[in-house]
C-alpha cells in the first residue's frame, strides 16, 4: 500500500486515521491506569481495615482516591471515545483499502473518487454523531441541532 489513491483527500483520510489510532492507544492507556488505581484502593480498604496499626485516614484516603480515578475516568469517558475512535479508524481503513484496491462497490462505480469522498465523508459524519451522543448522554442538555435521531 505504497501511494495511495485519489490524492490529497485519500493522504487525508489516512492522516485522520492514525490520529484516531493514536487517540485510542492514549484514550485506553489512561482508562486502565484509572481503572487499575480504582481496583487497587477499593481491595485494599478491606485488607488495611483489618490491620489494627492503620489509621482511619489511611481508609479514608484510599476510598477518596478511588472515587476521584473512577470520576475522572466518568468525566472524560475515556473508554467510550477510545472506542468509538477505534471503530472509526477501522472504518476509515476499511474504506480506503477498498477504493485502493477496488473491491466492493468501487469494482463498478462509474466515478470512484466520488464514491470515496461520499463514503469517508459518511464514517466521519458518523463519528461526529457518536462523540456528540457520548457527550450529551450525562451531561447539560444538548445543543441545538446536534441531537440524534430519535428512534422509531
Amino acid at each position: 500500500m505504497d501511494a495511495p489513491p485519489y490524492g490529497e483527500f485519500a493522504k487525508g483520510v489516512l492522516a485522520d486515521r492514525d490520529q484516531l489510532k493514536k487517540y485510542f492507544r492514549r484514550r485506553m492507556r489512561w482508562y486502565r491506569i484509572l481503572r487499575t488505581i480504582v481496583i487497587v484502593a477499593t481491595a485494599s480498604v478491606p485488607v488495611f481495615a483489618a490491620i489494627d496499626v492503620v489509621p482511619r485516614w489511611v481508609l479514608g484516603a484510599l476510598g477518596a482516591v478511588a472515587a476521584t480515578a473512577e470520576g475522572i475516568q466518568q468525566l472524560y469517558q475515556l473508554r467510550l471515545s477510545a472506542l468509538n475512535a477505534m471503530r472509526t479508524a477501522n472504518d476509515l481503513e476499511r474504506e480506503w483499502t477498498a477504493a485502493f484496491y477496488g473491491t466492493g462497490a468501487y469494482a463498478t462505480a462509474e466515478d470512484k473518487y466520488l464514491l470515496f469522498v461520499e463514503r469517508a465523508e459518511q464514517i466521519r459524519r458518523e463519528a461526529d454523531r457518536l462523540f456528540l451522543q457520548g457527550w450529551q448522554r450525562d451531561s447539560l442538555p444538548a445543543v441545538e441541532g446536534s441531537e440524534p435521531p430519535a428512534k422509531a
